[in-house]
């Protein structure tokens, strides 16, 4: 066993050994001990871990108190390292033991094993918003602690075990640490080394402002991307150093990256394309990129050519606009916005919001208008149908404060959606208290305690004459004291008054409407109270069509709430989970209580409403959904505990993965991979030898989503199945391994890892496929000359 197995596996028995040497007993321990805890304090000092003191090398059968010396000497020894400590808390390096066994287990960690007996990567990808791109949960765990209860990690740096060392110093790096710094490039370059692990490495080294990470990193890009590579560079640590030397990128490295812009793998592609972010004018080779087969690198393109203002970017954006991909249309609105001034661009995000079908590419367009210079025409979005635009409107009421803000206002703070009412409020509130403080006043008449109290907090900021009002004051009480405000105001202020006079009108007109509307919704929710069932029915039926056109108001969903607490009638039931979809915490509240309902329907869509709305919270409301027994209920909750991301019970999910019902099958590996549990990619493969080809299309899909390379044999065995599995894996496969294997060129490598060359002779050089045969054709050729 060599040293890296003696300093990290001890057993139980080495640590006990350990104490009774420190402890001065082990003359009187069995013989057994002794050699036990002799062999404790060797290994550590082979491992580098702690100081060896003198006579513990005598042959094991001197005299017991000749082996193990004076006890008073490892205190000294113990005393003086711990001068060489950082970290004073932390226990000496003398002894390793005081750290915590499962912490000294975690580093030493770089895989683990599944059910299947493969070996998978600890590090993954993290999601997206976190401060970091590379994760192992374990390890965030120990880095995330206080700086006073953090063990030294310093000499687990210069451990034998590169894996230990490695991840001890990434750790180190996330505290602003670089005492690891000559690990990192170790850990790059180590090819048996899981690719995830190594990219955590790039992206640590990247993270330390130190002259000595960035030439290790000029290193590592000369090393793996020039024009004679060293070694194979696989595409996600290609990216990853791409990324992590875009700053420090000068001419001496532009010859790297524009070799990488033409690399088959879109990652890599999108990674080199963001050195020109912030680079002035992109070369020819970044522009020609505009109409590139991945839609990430498409959309990156767009948003550098619109930064630069080069001369394309309208043309590029204006074409954009009827791109496939959604990002990419999001990217070409954005960067409309950028190009200030520019009648093209203005005419073009107008007709986008009054004719895109899509709420999402509207409220791009509202956004992008008020960054270009044209908050009026942003506001004309005030009428959408959809909340959401109205509310990125709202948003951008602090740009403008003329006679078309007012307006926009006035509808705006009288909306049905309270977050929409919100927004306008923030907005209001940056305008001058002369313009702003009549509007606030109004919102503050509002039936929702929320916009009540935040249009009451935006005017006593500038006006605190206002802060003796109470949001939760009775109505009478509210009425009295907004009665008193309204006279102080407009006496101090009185020009405010002739600042509301001109748009007066259209409020009017705009109030009309929503008390029409919230008098309808009154009527039907009062009609839920019926001892005739079909008028229930009838009532619940008419509220879903209200609610279609713009979600309910909080108030209206607990009201909702409360009439259906004493409702039995399925039907009824299911139309009201529909109706108060997005309505806020009251409809969460009912979804719970729905979640008990006597029928399966009720109790499915319960979870459904959950699933749209997701959040951890849910988690406890639909554990008990796990044991319904049908599954139609067991399917939807487990669909609503991996959209909230974060499963408590892993082992009751994990139960449900042998159900008789292929569908429970499938979302319980769903939910397990979708949460990063190791159960859950296993289970997906083994779906996609289901003779379910429903089951295979969602696997496939759902495999495409987390694109693990680990997936493409699976993929590969589907392509035989029926046409819509084939799609599915055909769409799912380039996701996994990085590029599209039916699109790259003949003469290339047919894999980054393995470095195999395809030659396809019976094919015309850069031939593009002819169908969907060839397609799987060309995959099933390249999957056997990797295998």
């Amino acid at each position: 066993m060599d040293a890296d197995h003696l300093a990290h596996r001890q057993s139980r028995w080495a640590r006990a050994g350990r104490r009774a040497l420190r402890s001065g007993r082990i003359g009187q321990a069995p013989i057994g001990w002794i050699r036990i805890g002799a062999a404790a304090v060797l290994s550590a000092a082979l491992a580098g871990c702690g100081h060896l003191p003198g006579g513990l090398l005598r042959p094991l059968g001197a005299a017991d108190k000749q082996i193990v010396g004076d006890p008073r000497s490892s205190q000294r020894d113990a005393g003086r390292a711990s001068s060489h400590q950082l970290d004073g808390a932390a226990p000496a390096p003398t002894d390793p033991s005081n750290d915590p066994a499962d912490d000294r287990e975690i580093l030493a960690r770089a895989t683990v094993t599944d059910a299947h007996g493969r070996k998978l990567s600890v590090w993954s990808r993290a999601p997206a918003g976190s401060p970091q791109r590379w994760r192992y949960g374990d390890l965030e765990r120990i880095a995330e602690r206080p700086a006073d209860q953090r063990a030294s990690l310093h000499r687990w740096t210069k451990a034998a075990d590169l894996v230990t060392a490695g991840n001890a110093a990434i750790v180190l790096t996330r505290w602003g640490d670089s005492s690891g710094t000559a690990v990192l490039p170790r850990v790059v370059r180590a090819a048996h080394l899981p690719v995830a692990m190594r990219c955590a490495a790039a992206e640590a080294l990247a993270s330390l402002d130190t002259h000595e990470a960035a030439e290790s990193l000029r290193g590592l890009l000369s090393e793996y991307l020039s024009e004679h590579p060293a070694a194979i560079c696989p595409p996600e640590l290609a990216a990853e150093l791409l990324i992590a030397c875009a700053p420090l990128a000068d001419e001496s490295t532009d010859a790297v990256y524009l070799r990488a812009l033409a690399n088959r793998s879109p990652e890599v592609r999108w990674a080199a394309v963001q050195r020109w972010r912030r680079a002035g004018e992109p070369p020819d080779e970044v522009v020609a990129l505009h109409d590139d087969n991945d839609p990430r690198v498409r959309a990156a393109v767009l948003d550098i050519l619109c930064r630069a203002q080069h001369p394309e970017s309208l043309d590029r954006c204006l074409h954009a606009l009827r791109d496939v991909d959604l990002k990419v249309r999001l990217a070409a609105a954005a960067g409309l916005g950028t190009l200030r001034g520019d009648a093209r661009a203005r005419r073009a995000l107008v007709e986008l919001l009054s004719s895109d079908h899509s709420e999402t590419m509207r409220a791009a367009a509202v956004a992008a208008l008020a960054n270009g210079g044209w908050p009026d025409d942003a506001l004309a979005a005030a009428t959408d149908s959809s909340w959401r635009v109205r509310e990125t409107a709202a948003k951008q009421l602090g740009r403008s404060n003329g006679r078309t803000a007012r307006r926009a206002a006035q509808r705006l703070l009288a909306d049905a959606s309270s977050r929409v009412q919100q927004a306008a409020i923030a907005g209001v509130a940056q305008w001058p208290i002369e313009e702003s403080g009549e509007l606030l006043l109004a919102a503050m008449e509002s039936t929702s305690p929320a916009v009540r109290r935040d249009a009451a907090d935006a005017l006593a900021q500038r006006w605190p004459a206002s802060r003796r009002f109470s949001s939760d004051a009775g109505p009478e009480q509210r009425s009295q004291a907004l009665a008193e405000l309204r006279r102080e105001f407009r006496r101090q202020y009185p020009a405010a008054t002739a600042a509301q006079v001109d748009s007066a009108a259209p409020a009017d007109a705009t109030s009309a409407d929503t008390l029409q509307r919230n008098e309808a919704i009154g009527k039907q929710i009062e009609q839920l109270g019926s001892l005739d069932v079909i008028e229930r029915r009838r009532a619940a039926g008419e509220l879903v069509r209200l609610a279609a056109d713009s979600p309910l108001s909080p108030e209206a969903t607990e009201r909702i709430y409360q009439r259906a607490a004493a409702e039995s009638d399925p039907l009824v039931w299911q139309n009201l989970l529909q109706a108060v979809a997005g309505g806020g915490p009251a409809s969460h509240q009912l979804a719970y209580v729905g979640l008990s309902h006597p029928s399966a329907d009720v109790r499915r869509r319960a979870c459904e409403l959950l699933a749209r709305d997701p959040s951890p919270a849910h988690r406890t409301a639909l554990a008990p959904a796990l044991a319904d027994r049908h599954t139609a209920v067991v399917a939807a909750a487990l669909h609503a505990l991996a959209a909230g991301g974060q499963i408590d019970d892993r082992e009751s999910v994990k139960r449900l993965l042998g159900h008789p019902n292929g569908q429970v099958c499938f979302e319980a590996a769903a939910a397990l991979a979708l949460v990063g549990d190791a159960a859950g990619p296993a289970a997906l493969e083994r779906l996609a030898y289901s003779d379910d080809p429903h089951l295979q299309r969602q696997a496939a899909e759902l495999m495409g989503r987390l694109g693990l390379r680990e997936f493409v044999p699976a993929l590969i065995h589907m392509l035989d199945g029926q046409v819509s599995v084939q799609r599915a894996a055909l769409a799912a496969l380039p996701l996994c391994v990085g590029y599209d294997v039916a699109e790259t060129p003949p003469d290339r490598p047919a894999d980054p890892a393995s470095g195999s060359v395809s030659h396809p002779a019976e094919e015309p050089e850069n031939a593009m496929p002819r169908n969907t045969s060839d397609r799987i054709a060309r995959w099933k050729r390249w999957a056997a000359q990797n295998r």
